[in-house]
């Protein structure tokens, strides 16, 4: 068991701070007298006390106007706390952690804001700290994962060209969409694991279903920053599936510096790894400096794609020539988010080699697929 402290916004400014929770019981309030005193006017003089009971800490509403909620829940009675649960007293919000790393800050100078109380909505609790920190520890341990699955066709034919693996959680408590599950593993930083446990999962169910093609796999934006350990964990998933074929997906905004992908994609290579670009064209102005990196394939993402029949032209001209010079460099194109026959229309005109999305099927599981 590691050393229980606090974070949160204690001065209701905009940096997050540490406070220890080193003594038996510890009373917070904005009186001065409190062992904690906070600056804010919607909690009560006396709000709530956190007791040490068996080495964890449990917390106590002391009558307080405008309650104490743990995770989002309003207490009424004596309730222990875990690491990653998320206080509210008033508009204060603070996380639980048990660590065995302590930074206690000096608490700042506080004046006493006298008797009175200023009352407090509910609906006005902060959302720094996302909730579910201790279920998506769960969800890991037991790979608590519902991984879904989207087709890849190629212009020409029906026939799957492959199936992006797309990640699905399914432990009680937390939602299952991707991007609220990497939301809350961020703020405990867990993304990599996730990411790397979902990539692995969905391999698994690809070769259980014996689903055929080419299986596209993601990455976190956090695993491009420690390229050694990303690449391992990619060895590994090749070691124990070494007749799938894989293609691995980079998103352009995680791309830091071309130059860096030289090796990066060698190592692929050696592998038997494709390499993808994802979400191509969000936000970027580099697109020709991307192409020029030489992916094997590149997804050009909807935003790009959406609503092609009803526009101008310049927007599908562009396209063309972003496609063309792809082309010219042996790189194949894929649109993405592809969701009406107009769309499609315009992207076999152009020129797009692969296509995604729900015109042609939505991510399901696996056995949708056999």
């Amino acid at each position: 068991m590691g050393i229980w402290y606090l974070e949160g916004k204690f001065d209701l400014g905009p940096e997050i701070s540490r406070r220890g929770l080193s003594v038996k019981s510890m009373t917070i309030g904005r009186d001065s007298a409190a062992e904690f005193p906070v600056v804010s006017p919607g909690i009560s003089r006396f709000h709530a006390r956190i007791d040490h009971v068996e080495n964890y800490p449990v917390i106590v509403d002391l009558q307080s106007t405008n309650g104490t909620f743990v995770n989002r829940q309003r207490i009424f009675q004596a309730t222990r706390l875990e690491h990653g649960d998320v206080i509210h007293l008033a508009e204060l919000e603070m996380r639980v952690i048990d660590s065995d790393r302590q930074t206690t800050p000096k608490p700042k100078s506080e004046e006493d804001l006298g008797n009175e109380t200023v009352f407090f909505s509910e609906k006005e609790l902060s959302q720094t700290f996302p909730t579910g920190v201790r279920e998506l520890g769960a969800l890991i341990a037991t790979r608590a994962l519902n991984m879904h699955f989207q087709p890849i066709y190629r212009s020409a034919t029906r026939i799957p060209f492959g199936y992006e693996v797309l990640g699905r959680g399914q432990y009680p408590g937390i939602p299952t969409d991707p991007l609220s599950l990497f939301n809350i593993a961020e703020s405990d930083n867990k993304e990599v694991e996730l990411s790397a446990l979902m990539r692995r999962v969905g391999v698994e169910l690809a070769a259980a279903h014996n689903l055929q093609g080419y299986i596209f796999i993601n990455t976190h934006p956090a695993e491009m920053k420690d390229q050694e350990t990303l690449l391992a964990s990619l060895y590994e998933l090749r070691r124990d599936f070494p007749d799938i074929p894989l293609v691995f997906e980079v998103h352009e905004q995680a791309i830091a510096a071309v130059s860096s992908l030289n090796s990066f994609k060698e190592e692929l290579k050696k592998i038997g790894i494709r390499f993808a670009f994802d979400d191509f064209g969000v936000g970027q102005s580099r697109l020709l400096e991307l192409l020029e990196a030489q992916p094997d394939i590149v997804k050009f993402d909807r935003v790009l794609i959406a609503d092609l029949d009803k526009v101008d032209k310049n927007k599908s001209n562009l396209l063309r020539r972003l496609v063309g010079f792809a082309k010219d460099l042996s790189i194949e194109t894929l649109a993405e988010g592809v969701e009406t026959a107009g769309e499609l229309q315009v992207c076999e005109d152009i020129g797009f080699e692969l296509y995604q999305g729900y015109y042609f099927a939505r991510p399901a599981p696996a056995t949708q697929f056999i």
